[in-house]
């Protein structure tokens, strides 16, 4: 918004202040925003390098030790040995298991190898698993991914996967609901639902939802989030352009 002149130089001189302040606020604003689209996108390589290294590193290592354990199985030891080497095994097996959904959280390359359909379903339904007592609905309109374009799926398991996180950390729900589907408008809709607001003090803010925003920005979509009866997340992004 800017004033116009009004041949009033009183006015002017103000209008003038003002306009420069505004001009100043736009810019510091624009600055802003590119440094937080700067920051998601170093976060993301961060998060696939980190995963390289858990994958190379550990997963080596752990390899290894269950291959030591297991030599020493088919030896013949006492039974007390032959119950710790068990011990090992069964350990470094739930260690790789761990490992493997940590590596699956950092990197998406998941989205490369299955699709974002199936990425986003399995991730719902080890959410699910995780959280035995909330009633997960899920829908997922097929149709809604050849309307999305790809530089986008990114951003959309991000999404999806900052909520659920959120919802975990910060709400005690007995439902949850995600949606994924096209609308008569010609948009896709993607609406996160749940009923746990324990703690809505910090509904509107948070780092979690500091980063959907901004996802959102970058896919030049549009974010409504409310929490009266449900906290809601409801986002609308444009068709691809073909």
């Amino acid at each position: 918004m800017r004033i116009k002149k009004t041949k009033i130089l009183e006015l002017d001189i103000i209008g003038q202040k003002f306009n420069r302040t505004a001009k100043k606020i736009k810019d510091t604003n624009a600055r802003v925003h590119k440094l937080s689209q700067d920051l998601i996108n170093i976060q993301e390589q961060e998060k696939k390098e980190l995963a390289r290294n858990l994958h190379d590193e550990l997963g080596q290592s752990l390899t290894a030790i269950q291959a030591e354990a297991a030599s020493i199985k088919n030896s013949k030891k006492e039974k007390s040995q032959l119950i710790a080497v068990e011990n090992i095994i069964s350990i470094s097996k739930s260690m790789m298991s761990s490992t493997r959904e940590l590596i699956k959280k950092l990197s998406l390359g998941i989205l490369d190898e299955v699709g974002i359909k199936i990425a986003l379903d399995d991730l719902v339904s080890s959410w699910s698993k995780r959280n035995p007592n909330i009633m997960m609905k899920y829908d997922f309109d097929q149709s809604a991914l050849q309307k999305l374009p790809k530089e986008t799926h990114q951003h959309l398991y991000r999404i999806v996967q900052e909520a659920l996180t959120n919802i975990s950390k910060h709400a005690n729900p007995l439902n949850v609901s995600v949606s994924i589907k096209s609308i008569l408008s010609g948009k896709v809709k993607i609406e996160i639902i749940n009923d746990g607001i324990v703690k809505k003090a910090k509904s509107s803010s948070g780092m979690g939802l500091s980063g959907i925003r901004e996802r959102v920005t970058q896919m030049k979509g549009q974010i409504q989030i409310s929490s009266s009866k449900f906290f809601k997340i409801i986002i609308f992004l444009r068709h691809s352009k073909k």
